[in-house]
């Protein structure tokens, strides 16, 4: 294990180290300086303690980790770990020490520390135990964060008069989303039933025109296409007296989504009713997509600022081998912004393909000076700033998102 890996884990976490002996104290600190964004220390349990309560206090947030020793004087390791697991049940600790009698390593075990670390520190075993404590602090916070966003979707989604069904490409019901006051009970408990069969119970042609629906979809590869072949699909459920629009939306690779939109309401509330719609929609797609969003962000404006490059210092050469590459990164780039309605972007890159496919026809230029002058003919970066600027300022409206 390097310093290395454990820092792709660690860089962004805080960590209050807490030893008596000077010299491991200063030696040990400036290892974890070097992997942490914020380090602090203190000198036996009692310094911990109050060093701990300043820090919540002045930040409002606890340390993500604290590593102690367990024989200190005025107030020992796992004293102070008692009185921090009041504070904070949640807090993550690795104890450190000389000492293995059991009646210590049984309180440890009783206290649900899992990461105890002999001294002295042998330096792979330590980066192994921040590395896997750090893995865990992520998958920790990945956790609360997702129940966070589905909590603020589930709010949404009682405002509307929507409900939401994910499934899978074998119309397997992963999940729903209704709100408690529309009494629709069809689609309640029935999660991992197939939704025709959930729908459409004595019709087995839905179902046999769901799975090749969904089949077709699987084999294509553009997302437009994908998005067409729900169109053999019905778009009206109808029962109980209740008239329910049916719309499908692609969420990802194996992931789809039916919304099922209550008509039967009274006509003045249904431009309410689309707000709702669009901002539930933005919640569920801000929840799935926000990562592959800022994947998208970051490689397209690495690309463009590749490209600047080659032509800013004349690098014909390097462009004349990268041309084919570069074709291909543009079309998909295109049909990524189609998916996630990036229109100026997409209407940018559209009018920059017709701009050097028209140049191709008439020029007798080398093939690099036709790109040079098609890629100068437009604005690339600064239409797929205003798509960032806007999808941005919608997605800060439902998650934390800058």
């Amino acid at each position: 294990m390097t310093a290395q890996e454990v820092y792709t884990k660690t860089q962004n976490l805080t960590v209050l180290f807490v030893e008596d002996e000077q010299s491991v104290r200063d030696k040990t600190a400036l290892i974890l300086n070097d992997l942490f964004a914020k380090v602090d220390t203190a000198v036996d349990g009692h310094d911990g303690l109050n060093k701990y309560n300043t820090y919540n206090h002045d930040t409002k947030k606890y340390y993500d980790l604290v590593v102690t020793d367990i024989n200190m004087p005025n107030l020992d390791g796992l004293s102070m770990v008692e009185e921090l697991i009041k504070i904070n049940p949640n807090q993550q600790v690795i104890v450190v020490s000389a000492y293995g009698d059991y009646e210590k390593l049984q309180k440890i075990i009783n206290l649900g520390i899992k990461s105890y670390i002999k001294k002295p520190i042998e330096i792979n075993d330590f980066f192994e135990k921040l590395f896997a404590i750090a893995s865990q602090i992520e998958e920790n916070s990945n956790n609360l964060k997702n129940k966070k966003d589905v909590k603020q979707f589930q709010s949404l989604v009682e405002k509307s008069n929507q409900i939401f069904v994910i499934f899978d490409k074998n119309c397997i019901v992963q999940q729903v989303f209704k709100p408690e006051n529309l009494d629709f009970k069809i689609v309640d408990n029935i999660i991992n039933e197939h939704i025709a069969t959930v729908l459409y119970p004595d019709d087995k042609s839905k179902k046999l025109l769901f799975e090749m629906c969904f089949e077709n979809i699987e084999s294509q590869d553009n997302q437009l296409t994908k998005k067409l072949h729900t169109s053999v699909l019905p778009k009206e459920y109808i029962s109980d007296n209740k008239v329910l629009m049916m719309e499908y939306n692609i969420l990802s690779d194996n992931k789809y989504l039916l919304i099922l939109s209550d008509q039967t309401v009274h006509y003045n509330a249904k431009e309410e009713l689309m707000m709702q719609k669009s901002e539930c929609q933005m919640m569920l797609w801000a929840a799935l997509h926000k990562s592959s969003f800022l994947k998208l962000k970051t490689e397209y404006e690495e690309f463009l600022a590749d490209i600047d490059l080659l032509i800013e210092e004349n690098n014909d050469d390097d462009l004349q081998e990268k041309l084919t590459f570069i074709d291909k990164k543009i079309e998909k780039f295109k049909e990524n912004f189609i998916i996630i309605h990036m229109d100026c972007a997409k209407r940018e890159l559209a009018r920059f393909i017709d701009k050097y496919t028209q140049l191709i026809k008439t020029s007798n230029q080398p093939r690099v000076e036709i790109f040079k002058e098609a890629y100068k003919f437009v604005s690339l970066k600064d239409e797929f700033n205003k798509d960032i600027q806007k999808i941005t300022n919608e997605l800060s409206k439902v998650l934390n998102i800058e």
